[in-house]
């Protein structure tokens, strides 16, 4: 019998691509160790396997943010992306990933100042930082995911131009905050919820 243990491969952190796509077309990875789908021989012995291979291969992992080497390697992303490309996701599989989901609900880390919003003035803040985030990225060119902000000086400069002048520091300071309320909220929403402008499109 060629069904796979669903429930182990879910418990795993980290799929290959073969694995992967092995999962997605109802086989299990572990009896089809030989099975080379990169090569076009794989056509006739594993059509269905060797066509989702192709398309992982080709998904925007980039669309989810992040470190998209990393991201194309785990089991909950790589179920989105089949989803979003019109695979069809066995069922057994799927129901395991929710429950993976729902098991794990990552608690980001994040300073206080940033937790979810218990009161209008934390709603307030939020919200200016979601506008500093937008623009910040869409006005300066800001990677999000970036560890620095190259920005600031530039912004610092536009401040300083307006007549109302800020400092290089406290402008990093509010990107970071900014940042790391996106990745709270990112990783609450996990990839099945989070809304498409989010996760971008591939």
């Amino acid at each position: 019998m060629d069904t796979p243990d669903y429930r182990y491969w879910m418990a795993l952190d980290r799929w290959n691509r073969s694995e992967a796509a092995m999962l997605l077309d109802n086989k299990d990875p572990d009896k089809h160790r030989g099975a080379k789908l990169s090569s076009p021989d794989a056509d006739h012995i594993y059509p269905d396997a060797r066509k989702i291979y192709r398309m992982l291969e080709r998904f925007s992992w980039a669309s989810y943010g992040g470190n998209e080497y990393k991201t194309k390697e785990r089991p909950l992303y790589i179920i989105d992306a089949a989803r979003r490309m019109g695979i069809a996701v066995p069922e057994p599989l799927l129901q395991e990933a929710k429950r993976r989901q729902e098991r794990d609900q990552p608690i980001a880390e994040q300073p206080d100042s940033v937790s979810r919003p218990a009161s209008s003035q934390t709603k307030e803040r939020a919200t200016m930082l979601k506008l500093i985030l937008a623009l910040a990225c869409g006005g300066y060119g800001m990677k999000v995911d970036a560890t620095r902000n190259l920005q600031a000086k530039s912004m610092r400069t536009d401040c300083e131009r307006l007549g109302i002048p800020l400092d290089d520091e406290t402008i990093k300071k509010y990107l970071d905050e900014a940042k790391a309320l996106r990745r709270a909220i990112l990783a609450e929403q996990g990839p099945y919820n989070a809304p498409a402008a989010s996760r971008g499109s591939s």
